[in-house]
């Protein structure tokens, strides 16, 4: 199920309404046991059982996207920076539309 079909079906449909919440309130990091909990409900990216976990998965995604040249490095490495965030976001939609047009 896509955003743009949530929003559309999230008026008649409580399930997809229900969703397109959960997704406009997700935090920028999630870690989950997906074995204790599939459904994803349960954030255990601030539990401190699990700080070390984070620093190297944070790790570990930093060095793949430094060797796979990455776009959204820059906007990982400096996650903090709203202006740096919304910059990037207009670039990729104004080179989405450019496409769109070429079509």
């Amino acid at each position: 199920m896509t955003i743009a079909y949530m929003v559309e079906d999230s008026e008649s449909d409580g399930f997809a309404k229900q969703r397109l919440e959960f997704f406009k309130f997700r935090t920028r990091e999630e870690l989950y046991d997906v074995k204790k909990d599939p459904e994803g409900l349960h954030n255990l990216l601030e539990d401190d059982k699990y700080k070390e976990i984070v620093q190297q998965y944070r790790l570990y995604l930093q060095e793949w996207m430094e060797t796979t040249d990455s776009p959204v490095l820059d906007i990982f490495k400096n996650k903090d920076n709203e202006e740096l965030r919304r910059y990037f976001m207009k670039e990729q939609q104004n080179m989405a539309n450019q496409r769109k047009t070429k079509k």
